[in-house]
């Protein structure tokens, strides 16, 4: 019984312990998938803000596009019909401006079919106010416009073999004067066929206003049908949008995570429809910030004060749970032993009494009576007669094995059972008694008295506790009384 209340306050203790684990595997677990949902929720929300970013400078561009594309067809429609001769140079020049101040256009020129760059433009509207619309001035510098007239060549051609394309939009031009832009046409047609175009060429200016505008805080920019940025930064990281540009199609926005980060690309409608895409990127390092500023680190305040919480409440719980183990040892032990001699109590005598009936063995059982004790606590005092109860009780513990049980049960009396034990032993052990009362005498004198035990000893099968003990009392006052010889203990 003793060994099952150990084995119960060793399982607490596992249990306490297990459970402290348990708390913290289930706090770390709980922890990694709230920062999933959490990285989950704000992934959702980032990949919406760039496809609303993208989507919108995608309409604002489309729109600045279709509007200088309506003015350039107003032009076309003009000189188509008044004739390239007979142009309303006035006319078209408050248009061109209108176009000009509103739509960030540096120059609108009208071109001839024909037109082979070696001379300038028929017309040329620049936003100068020292030259005149429509000049032409012989002795232009046509270096600064080599590209420029070269696009207005190529557009040409383009137009001779698809006469029904309504617009064309070039590619990046990288000028001479070290500016960048593009070229918009729209073609002149007449009965006779294709007269020549009305052509705008667009700075870099109008992208950078036009995305800052519809793009708000997201860094935004344009690419063409290869990918590449046509107005950004030479440090840009081009790679990381390409596969998204061909893949963008029709007209609503794609979003994705790769190795450069997270990647927004939405085509632009109206003239650059296949030819331009609006890109934004967030490079793999600021995503990985943002969503760390987000869900923190593997040890965030949340975690270290959950788990320090909880670690400092489990080992309390561990502590007292130790504590009262100690307790419970504390209690049993004085459940089961006589505060006095340290004997066990006859509570334990009770306890063992079903365990020993239970089981077919030898048991010797002897019992001890202290002679002339209650002589003894009256003329030398109960302090002396609890001395000699407690003498008794330790040289009787001495005398037997780690396994017999010594148990006090009466005021001057003592029982030892001893398990598994021969007739040869308990002569021996009878004897050990006797002669350590007798060294206790020697060591320890008192005035008229001394410690003198009565024994009465019995052998036989445990399944006859209850007779084994009441034939020990009877030999104990036998001997008592003079009338039992001490080797004749021997019962079957």
């Amino acid at each position: 019984m003793r060994g099952h209340r150990r084995g119960l306050r060793i399982a607490g203790l596992w249990v306490t312990g297990v459970m402290l684990l348990l708390f913290n595997i289930l706090v770390s677990v709980y922890e990694n998938r709230y920062r999933d949902a959490v990285r989950k929720e704000g992934m959702t929300s980032l990949t919406t803000r760039y496809e609303m970013a993208v989507s919108q400078s995608s309409q604002a561009l489309s729109d600045y596009l279709v509007d200088v594309m309506m003015e350039l067809r107003l032009i076309s429609q003009i000189v188509a019909a008044s004739g390239l001769e007979a142009m309303p140079t006035e006319l078209l020049q408050t248009i061109t401006r209108h176009d000009i101040e509103r739509n960030w256009v540096t120059e609108i020129y009208i071109v001839e079919n024909g037109f082979t760059g070696e001379r300038p433009p028929i017309a040329a509207f620049e936003f100068d106010d020292d030259k005149q619309a429509g000049e032409v001035n012989e002795e232009h510098d046509l270096s600064k416009e080599d590209d420029e007239y070269r696009e207005l060549v190529q557009h040409l051609r383009t137009y001779g073999d698809q006469p029904d394309m309504e617009s064309l939009l070039s590619a990046t031009l990288e000028l001479c004067a070290r500016k960048r832009g593009q070229v918009l046409t729209v073609p002149i047609h007449a009965e006779g066929g294709l007269l020549g175009l009305a052509a705008a060429m667009l700075p870099i200016e109008f992208e950078t206003v036009l995305l800052r505008d519809s793009a708000h805080e997201t860094q935004t920019f344009v690419v063409n049908s290869a990918g590449r940025p046509i107005n950004a930064d030479p440090d840009t990281t081009v790679e990381s949008v390409q596969w998204l540009a061909k893949e963008s199609g029709g007209q609503s926005p794609t979003c994705r995570t790769s190795a450069s980060g997270l990647v927004a690309v939405c085509p632009v409608d109206g003239p650059a429809r296949g030819r331009w895409a609006v890109a934004a990127i967030l490079p793999a390092e600021d995503l990985d910030h943002w969503i760390l500023a987000r869900t923190g680190g593997p040890w965030n305040t949340r975690l270290v004060v959950t788990l320090g919480i909880g670690n400092a409440l489990g080992l309390c719980l561990l502590s007292l749970v130790a504590y009262w183990c100690r307790r419970a040892q504390v209690f049993q032990r004085q459940a089961e032993r006589d505060s006095l001699t340290g004997a066990f109590s006859r509570r334990v005598l009770g306890a063992v009494r079903a365990d020993l009936r239970a089981r077919c063995e030898v048991l010797g059982v002897i019992a001890i009576d202290l002679n002339n004790f209650k002589q003894c606590n009256d003329t030398l005092g109960h302090e002396t007669g609890d001395r000699l109860l407690a003498a008794t009780a330790r040289l009787l513990q001495q005398s037997v094995r780690a396994s017999d049980i010594v148990v006090r049960t009466g005021g001057d009396e003592f029982l030892i059972l001893l398990r598994s034990i021969s007739g040869t032993l308990l002569n021996e052990i009878i004897e050990r008694i006797r002669q350590a009362t007798r060294d206790w005498n020697l060591a320890n004198p008192l005035d008229g008295v001394s410690l003198s035990l009565s024994v009465g000893a019995v052998l036989g099968t445990s399944t006859r506790l209850d007779e084994l003990i009441a034939e020990a009392d009877e030999r104990m006052y036998k001997d008592k009384a003079g009338r039992y010889a001490p080797k004749d203990h021997q019962r079957t």
